[in-house]
């Protein structure tokens, strides 16, 4: 009897239901919004959506890579792509996350330090109309690099 390999990427139905989890991940976002109090103004919760889709997406595509192609086959164990995608999800998920506040906090600290105004505060793009886009662009990049860095530490203590 043939096992069947699990495969990250597949056809029509692995797409729908990657659609209807991104679905739902808006549904939660919007949801948060309506119950948050003191609830933030509609372009700062835009900005800080835009800031999360774009480093969820992030992580996902590069734990994907990881899985798919970066980490070894395990010295010719059946050891497949989902299974790979899992053991970094559960990594990413649990020191990842402390490992991004932490990252996060040291770039504050250093912003504070070195007169960075734009990233002594993550979060804060401005008030009102007086929002100031590039403190944004800022932040998202500096906010995606420390996903990358933490990625990268995951996946290089499971090569080692």
């Amino acid at each position: 009897m043939a096992s069947e390999e699990c495969k990250l990427i597949g056809g029509l139905w692995e797409d729908f239901v990657q659609f209807l989890l991104f679905c739902t991940v808006v549904f939660v976002l919007w949801y948060k919004r309506k119950k948050e109090r003191p609830q933030r103004p509609y372009k700062i919760w835009s900005l800080d959506v835009g800031k999360q889709i774009c480093s969820g997406t992030e992580a996902h595509l590069l734990t994907l890579a990881c899985a798919m192609w970066i980490l070894p086959d395990d010295q010719g164990k059946d050891v497949d792509d989902c299974e790979w995608y899992f053991v970094i999800f559960s990594l990413d998920t649990t020191v990842g996350v402390a490992l991004t506040y932490v990252f996060l906090k040291l770039t504050e600290k250093g912003a504070r330090r070195w007169g960075w105004d734009s990233l002594k505060v993550s979060g804060d793009y401005g008030l009102g109309d007086n929002i100031n886009y590039l403190a944004y662009f800022k932040q998202l990049v500096v906010w995606l690099l420390i996903i990358l860095v933490v990625k990268s530490i995951l996946v290089a203590e499971n090569l080692l």
